[in-house]
């Protein structure tokens, strides 16, 4: 992809990663967790914009600080806690993905669909298991032998999900790269 096709990129992931902290911001509906879901939505569009990686972490830990307080508030368990989930998983992908181009004059087409289509894969995964874990604890402990099952079984899923994951980025990292 060329310099202005990587400039495009980044705007898109940027533009991205800004809208869905946003959305993750919104949910955070205490005072105190909304003022943290602003900083965090700040420091999201200032890593973005100016390409600094250490920035959307802390934009991350606002949001997820906020959305701590805004649970610390509720009765119960939040149904939307997989959403939420998810929307910060994406709002770190995004994030470093568009300060990773800033980095870069170019980013290959190929390697760019991959890496979106790998995205959603694991977005989808990260919210059929986030669901799936917060069933089972809705779910009361005495009900059934098998519903326990169920949630140790998403529970070990998610665990080896994210083992995979952290597997595959080492294992990428002492590759050469392709010509």
């Amino acid at each position: 992809m060329a310099a202005s096709g990587a400039r495009g990129a980044r705007i898109a992931t940027g533009a991205a990663a800004v809208a869905l902290a946003v959305a993750v911001a919104a949910h955070a509906g205490a005072e105190v967790g909304l003022a943290a879901a602003m900083v965090g939505v700040l420091l999201i569009a200032a890593a973005v914009v100016f390409g600094r990686g250490p920035l959307v972490t802390w934009g991350l830990l606002a949001l997820a600080a906020a959305y701590a307080v805004t649970l610390a508030d509720q009765p119960g368990v939040d149904g939307a806690s997989p959403l939420v989930a998810t929307g910060l998983l994406l709002v770190a992908e995004l994030g470093y993905w568009s300060v990773e181009l800033a980095a870069t004059a170019r980013e290959e087409a190929a390697v760019a669909v991959r890496r979106l289509v790998a995205l959603g894969a694991l977005a989808a995964s990260a919210l059929v298991l986030a669901t799936f874990v917060l069933a089972a604890t809705v779910v009361p402990l005495s009900s059934s032998t098998i519903w326990n099952a169920v949630g140790i079984l998403a529970a070990a899923a998610v665990l080896a999900l994210i083992a995979r994951l952290a597997r595959g980025q080492d294992d990428s990292a002492g590759r050469p790269e392709e010509a």
